[in-house]
């Protein structure tokens, strides 16, 4: 989640027309020359998710998390225009939702803004500031219902300190570098408590997506769907209609030249995967299928369900997901190219599972995801952002030769999970 923040972070900078001069700082509680000093009630998030966020990642076990991007901006105008430039900002993306305010800290005057988070629940409080000719930016997610930053929040920040910038450490080239779950936590602040609990990761649900198939591609379907049939073939009703846990669909038509009539109709319905899941964690969907009208060769039915990883900038990601929604793109039409923006490791996704409706047996199959998928799947490009997919799809036949199955290919349940750290310290 962390690195999606920083992503809508940099696009207001863009947005600002500054002209960005990053420099990176080391690793710690410090960026640039804004220091904070936590106390025995704030914990460190491992030194992998850091540097995946590019950011100091702080939390308190009960729900609270303090993210301090490691990377600053360069000024280019007055203060009082960049404040006045970013509320007009705020105010455009997010409407009524945003909360503007003041915040005395460290010295120096805060801008707030709160607001939803993107992709949950939650409610982020942004911060920016300028100090020295920079851009600093704090950015705090906290609970749902959340109304104004948090007494421990403010506090913290009230006690930060402004000192001289620290320089990148030097990189050790004389160790190959760790990788994945053999990846060292990073040494702990005597500030902060010395023993915090290890952290996992879960997959958080952020997105729901019924893909009904590129818009205006009926007439091709229906000829498919004709040549599926035999030439002397008459096609009276085409239909299919999907939910986020239900597929509904019928073909009518006359086979052959004694017009037999031909129906197929059949309904599934399946339970929607939990809201989180965790390496390791294993689910099923448990589909039920239901023939409306048995008549027909080959009137079978079946669905699929399987883990993808997708990577690419988040701008990327939510307009493939958005053409997905709306009927401006198949699925399957670019999904191999945002697969190819992961970098796998050694990691592999699980075989999809087929269900079929006259294999009762195996209603209940699972699907496990991957434990190495948090250490070995990465964005190939950095400040690109990874989504786990679970995908259902749809076939009246294995083979995809059967009536029905021109009508089912291209259409698409996907839920899109984000990673967050799974910041929690046992009472």
């Amino acid at each position: 989640m962390v690195a999606n923040y920083r992503g809508i972070a940099a696009l207001w900078l863009v947005m600002c027309l500054f002209i960005a001069s990053p420099v990176a700082f080391g690793e710690g509680v410090k960026a640039g020359e804004f220091e904070l000093s936590p106390d025995q009630g704030w914990h460190r998030a491992p030194a992998e998710a850091e540097a995946s966020a590019a950011s100091v990642i702080l939390f308190d076990g009960a729900g609270l998390e303090v993210d301090l991007p490691h990377r600053q901006t360069r000024l280019n105008t007055s203060p009082d225009n960049f404040f006045h430039q970013i509320d007009t900002i705020w105010r455009m993306r997010y409407g009524q939702q945003a909360s503007m305010s003041w915040l005395d800290a460290a010295g120096t005057r805060w801008r707030v803004c709160r607001r939803p988070s993107l992709e949950g629940p939650d409610i982020v409080f942004q911060l920016v500031t300028v100090h020295a000719g920079d851009i600093y930016q704090v950015l705090v997610i906290a609970p749902p219902g959340t109304t104004a930053l948090p007494e421990s929040v403010g506090r913290l920040l009230k006690q930060g300190r402004w000192g001289v910038a620290e320089p990148e450490p030097a990189i050790d080239e004389s160790e190959p570098p760790a990788t994945g779950r053999e990846k060292p936590l990073q040494e702990k602040s005597d500030d902060i408590s010395p023993a915090p609990p290890p952290a996992t990761y879960r997959w958080r649900l952020l997105r729901t997506l019924v893909a009904p198939g590129r818009a205006g591609e009926k007439p091709q379907i229906t000829l498919d769907e004709l040549a599926r049939l035999g030439r002397h073939a008459r096609l009276s009703g085409l239909a299919v209609h999907v939910s986020a846990s239900r597929l509904d669909w019928s073909l009518d038509a006359e086979d052959g030249d004694e017009a037999r009539p031909y129906r197929v109709n059949w309904q599934v319905e399946w339970k929607p995967p939990p809201d989180e899941l965790r390496p390791g964690h294993e689910f099923a969907l448990t589909p039920s299928f239901r023939n409306l009208s048995g008549s027909g060769m080959g009137a079978g039915f079946g669905l699929s369900y399987g883990l993808v990883a997708v990577c690419g900038p988040q701008s990327v990601l939510t307009a493939w997901q958005d053409a997905l929604v709306s009927g401006r793109e198949r699925y399957d039409e670019r999904v191999g190219e945002l697969e190819a923006g992961c970098g796998h490791g050694d990691a592999r996704a699980p075989m999809p599972l087929t269900l079929t409706a006259d294999a009762k047996d195996i209603y209940f199959a699972s699907l496990t995801v991957p434990k190495d998928w948090v250490g070995e799947i990465r964005p190939a490009v950095e400040g690109a952002v990874m989504r786990l997919l679970l995908v259902v799809r749809f076939m009246a036949s294995p083979q995809g030769t059967a009536p029905g199955d021109a009508l089912l290919k291209p259409v698409a349940v996907v839920y899109v999970y984000g990673t967050k750290l799974d910041l929690t310290v046992p009472g």
